[in-house]
């Protein structure tokens, strides 16, 4: 189905709702036939999404087989920057229905002040930019997990053309 599918289908229930109000439709019990109706349209097209940290090995591959690979998202760079003892690094990833389809190799740099780290993700996420959903999706999972390693701070710099 269409990415706009469960939009569209809520709409019309929403509209459905507003006829039954507006025209005194007498339709005892409509809130929960229509809660059901929107429940079960939405069970069939919502995907599984598990957003985890991932080995070095499953980043490299994803990255060397995506059209916009470049040296400094690949947990080769990771190590690099981490032999040179300011950066740790860490790689995570999205996956949608068992399939990886968002990654990203995070550098990690503790603030020894406060305790707490920035997180930099080299030329931005190996990411569909066109797909918005996988974007706000990925990113939101990201500030999920960030939040729980203590980090304070992420920076990217994606390589998008506008």
């Amino acid at each position: 189905p269409p990415q706009n599918y469960i939009y569209d289908y809520n709409v019309t229930l929403v509209n459905s709702l507003q006829f039954f109000t507006s025209k005194s439709f007498l339709f005892p019990y409509y809130e929960s036939f229509l809660f059901v109706i929107i429940k079960r349209g939405m069970k069939e097209d919502i995907m599984t999404t598990t957003f985890k940290t991932i080995d070095d090995q499953t980043l490299n591959q994803f990255v060397f087989n995506h059209p916009k690979e470049h040296f400094m998202q690949t947990a080769h760079w990771g190590k690099i920057k981490s032999m040179q003892g300011a950066w740790s690094y860490t790689c995570v990833g999205l996956y949608e229905e068992n399939q990886l389809t968002a990654a990203a190799m995070l550098l990690l740099r503790k603030i020894p002040v406060f305790g707490s780290k920035i997180c930099y993700a080299p030329r931005g996420f190996m990411i569909d930019y066109n797909d918005m959903n996988l974007v706000k999706t990925f990113t939101e999972q990201l500030v999920k997990w960030a939040k729980k390693q203590n980090i304070c701070y992420i920076m990217c710099d994606p390589d998008v053309y506008y």
